[in-house]
C-alpha cells in the first residue's frame, strides 16, 4: 500500500507539475513572439503586395504619386513598371520635342516641350493662364497642366485646349504628329477667343 501510494502520489505530482509547465509554455513571453512573427509574416506580405504593387501584382491608383517613384506609373488605374529606357535608347525627335521624365523614369519616347505646368510659371507682367497640351496621362484631369506636355502660356480666358498644331500642343496618348492638314502652328487667346497664325505647319494628329 505504501508503494502503491507512493507510485499515485508521484504520478499526480508529475501530472501538476505538466500541466504547470504547460501553462508556463502557453504565457511564454518567447512562445507568444513566436506566434506574433508568424502573424507578422503574413500582415507584412499582405502589405507589400498592396502597398507596393511587388510580388502580388498591380495595384489600384489614381495618379503617378501612388506608384513607385523611377519603378512604377499609373496607366488604366494600376501601378505597373514604368519604361526606364532612355538612357539607352537612340531616339530622334522632331525639332521642338525631346525625351521626357515621367515619375522619375526615362522612357524612349519624344514629347512636346513645355512652357508651363502651373499658371505661376507663365511670364508676367500680366496674368497669363497655363493650358495644358494635349500629350497627357490617362488618369490626367481634363485641361490640368502638371500631367500634360505641349502646355503654353496664353491670356486667360480661352477654353481648353489651345487649338495649336500638335507640334507644339502634342497628341493624346495612341496617337502621333504628322504634317497633314493644314493647322496653325501657334494660337493665342485674347481674353475672349484664340487667334491663330495663318500657317498650315502646325501637325495634325493621327492614328498609331
Amino acid at each position: 500500500m505504501r508503494i502503491g501510494s507512493g507510485l499515485f502520489l508521484g504520478a499526480a505530482i508529475a501530472a501538476v507539475l505538466a500541466g504547470g509547465c504547460g501553462g508556463d509554455v502557453t504565457e511564454d513571453p518567447g512562445g507568444g513572439g513566436a506566434g506574433g512573427s508568424g502573424t507578422t509574416s503574413t500582415g507584412e506580405g499582405a502589405g507589400t503586395s498592396t502597398g507596393t504593387g511587388e510580388g502580388g501584382g498591380p495595384f489600384g491608383c489614381v495618379s503617378d504619386a501612388e506608384c513607385a517613384a523611377g519603378a512604377q506609373w499609373c496607366v488604366n488605374g494600376a501601378c505597373v513598371p514604368c519604361d526606364n529606357s532612355a538612357t539607352v535608347c537612340d531616339i530622334a525627335c522632331p525639332q521642338g520635342w525631346t525625351t521626357y521624365e515621367r515619375n522619375g523614369c526615362t522612357p524612349c519616347e519624344c514629347a512636346p516641350t513645355n512652357a508651363c505646368t502651373a499658371d505661376a510659371d507663365c511670364p508676367g507682367p500680366a496674368a497669363q493662364q497655363c493650358y495644358a497640351g494635349n500629350f497627357c496621362w490617362d488618369w490626367c484631369p481634363p485641361g490640368d497642366p502638371s500631367c500634360c506636355f505641349g502646355n503654353t502660356c496664353s491670356a486667360p480666358g480661352c477654353p481648353d485646349p489651345n487649338p495649336s498644331g500638335c507640334h507644339t500642343t502634342g497628341c493624346p496618348q495612341g496617337e502621333q504628329c504628322v504634317d497633314g492638314d493644314c493647322t496653325s502652328s501657334s494660337c493665342f487667346c485674347d481674353g475672349q477667343g484664340w487667334g491663330c497664325t495663318d500657317d498650315c505647319g502646325g501637325g495634325s494628329c493621327v492614328p498609331l
